[in-house]
Order: structure tokens, then sequence, then C-alpha cells
């Protein structure tokens, strides 16, 4: 089992290098993964922590989970068992920001709202829509914004 420590990055940097590893881990055919994400020291729970479980639950048809909780209370990590390849997280990112920038969509407002896929993660996509024709880039006042490309 493969184990990463997500101790030493921010929220987004550990969001990317989780789903990076998490490709490559199934490319390999490893497909258990032990997270180390720490428990927040605050008392409220950590933010990587919490934003990782988020980004499991929504997505369960990807993953199977274990909590450190469930195995001996720990609630500083989490295993998961990668159910099936994440390289239709790619088309599952892409398809989101298609329907999120139905209106204009600032940069800004779709790394917001779409963090849980990580920052670079979201950039590539918006390229590869770009490149596609399936959404195009608008100019509002001095800001670039992305809309959907409606076909007619």
């Amino acid at each position: 089992m493969r184990e990463i420590d997500l101790h030493d990055f921010s929220v987004t940097e550990a969001m990317e290098f989780f789903i990076r590893v998490c490709k490559e881990e199934y490319k390999k055919n490893n497909t258990k993964i032990k997270i180390i994400h720490g428990y927040g020291s605050n008392g409220e729970g950590g933010k990587i922590k919490k934003c990782i479980r988020n980004y499991l639950k929504d997505n369960k048809e990807y993953f199977l989970t274990i909590t450190g909780e469930e195995i001996d209370l720990n609630q500083g990590y989490t295993i998961i068992t990668i159910k099936k390849s994440l390289q239709d997280m790619d088309s599952m990112l892409e398809n989101e920001i298609i329907r999120f920038c139905e209106l204009a969509k600032s940069n800004e407002k779709i790394v917001g709202k779409l963090r849980k896929y990580g920052e670079k993660n979201i950039q590539e996509s918006i390229k590869k829509l770009l490149n596609k024709g399936k959404i195009k880039e608008v100019i509002k006042g001095k800001y670039r914004h992305y809309e959907t490309n409606k076909m007619d």
C-alpha cells in the first residue's frame, strides 16, 4: 500500500498531489493508498482532511474509503481503494466547467467553485476546452472570462 503524507502542503497542493498519485498508482495496478492528512490541531478538523474527505465523498464511484476513526480512532488518516481510472475525472471536470460557464465566469470564480480538483487540473481543463472550442474567452471590462460556446 502506498502512503502519502500531505502535512507540508497547502490545500490546493495537497489535492493536486493526491489526484496525481491516484492516477499514477492506478496505472501501476496499486489501488490502495493511505493518505496522512492530519486531524487539525485547532480542534476543528484540518482543512486538508476536510477537503480530501469531501472530495472522496463527492466521488464515491471512484473510491472505497475507510477513515482512521473506523480502524483505530485516529482522525489523521484515510485509506482508499481506487475502483476505476481517474482519467475519467478529467472529462468530469471538463463537464463541470462547461455547466458552470453557461454564464461567463472569471478564472478566479471557476477555480473557487471547482477547487476540489486542484488549480493545476482546472487550468489544464480550461486550456483543453478552449482548444476543443467547447468554451470561449470573453472580455468583460478589462477582465477575461470563460463562457460555454453555444453551438447553433
